[in-house]
């Protein structure tokens, strides 16, 4: 992690992505945004989440690339906790990481609306917190330079865990 200030992000995940690509004005923004307070004890926490993408193959390495985010301002860590070879989770990022468990007319994707496209397993996402501390988790995930094609994550199994993690990968720390 360079130039962790507290304030930036962190991961050094979304800088040279979001002004050098153009992605400053995403379409279909839609985020959520929540305060946790941390328990006594706990330095981390953890939550489950499976991309799927519309844009599979089509659009890999273009500038149609979807974009999934989870920013923690915690005291321990600001930045982006959802991220792959030092990018952000779009399509191109997960697809050069190998990460797309289905894709095609794979069975899984039966049901979706993602039928032809692709979706990944569940990954796991750690971040890290300071025990009684209260902090923002915000989940962002937007359209980029389209409005037509479909992206969805889906979130589950949020948790707290002892240990605590500073990010540098998804699935990155290994369960405690």
């Amino acid at each position: 992690v360079q130039n962790c200030d507290g304030i930036h992000d962190c991961s050094d995940s979304l800088y040279d992505h979001w002004v050098g690509n153009g992605w400053d004005d995403p379409n279909d923004k839609l985020w959520m945004q929540f305060e946790l307070t941390v328990p006594p004890g706990t330095e981390g926490y953890i939550f489950d989440f499976a991309y799927f993408s519309s844009e599979w193959p089509e659009y890999i390495g273009q500038q149609y690339n979807d974009l999934f985010i989870a920013w923690s301002t915690s005291e321990s860590y600001t930045g982006n906790i959802t991220f792959v070879n030092d990018a952000p989770l779009t399509i191109t990022s997960l697809d050069d990481a190998g990460a797309f468990q289905y894709t095609g007319n794979a069975q899984q994707l039966g049901g979706t609306g993602f039928e032809g496209h692709a979706g990944t397993g569940w990954f796991v996402a750690r971040g890290s917190a300071v025990p009684g501390e209260t902090f923002q988790l915000t989940f962002f995930i937007a359209d980029m330079a389209d409005d037509i094609l479909a992206t969805a994550v889906l979130l589950d199994n949020f948790r707290w865990e002892c240990a605590g993690c500073i990010p540098s990968e998804v699935n990155d720390c290994g369960i405690q």
